[in-house]
């Protein structure tokens, strides 16, 4: 599997999303320092999970999810997290 279908599989799995785009932003980042093939992603899910929670708690759900990847392979994460 491919870090982008681990995020996404994980992602699904704990958030049952109704929308999940996932973007490899990684060749915009070329020379940074922590980049690689698949290291810069780009995320817009909506989730009924994150009903009544703030910006902040939805984001730590989502690091919360991907703890192992953020330290070990994901260099950067934006985050565009909405309810249907």
């Amino acid at each position: 599997m491919t870090l982008e279908e681990i995020i996404q599989a994980k992602l699904e799995k704990t958030f049952s999303p109704t929308e999940l785009i996932i973007e490899n932003e990684s060749a915009l980042h070329k020379g940074h320092l922590g980049q690689h093939e698949a290291s810069h992603f780009r995320i817009m899910m909506k989730s009924s999970r994150f009903l009544g929670l703030s910006p902040l708690e939805r984001h730590r759900l989502v690091y919360a999810c991907l703890e192992e990847e953020l330290q070990s392979k994901i260099h950067a994460l934006s985050l565009d997290l909405r309810t249907p």
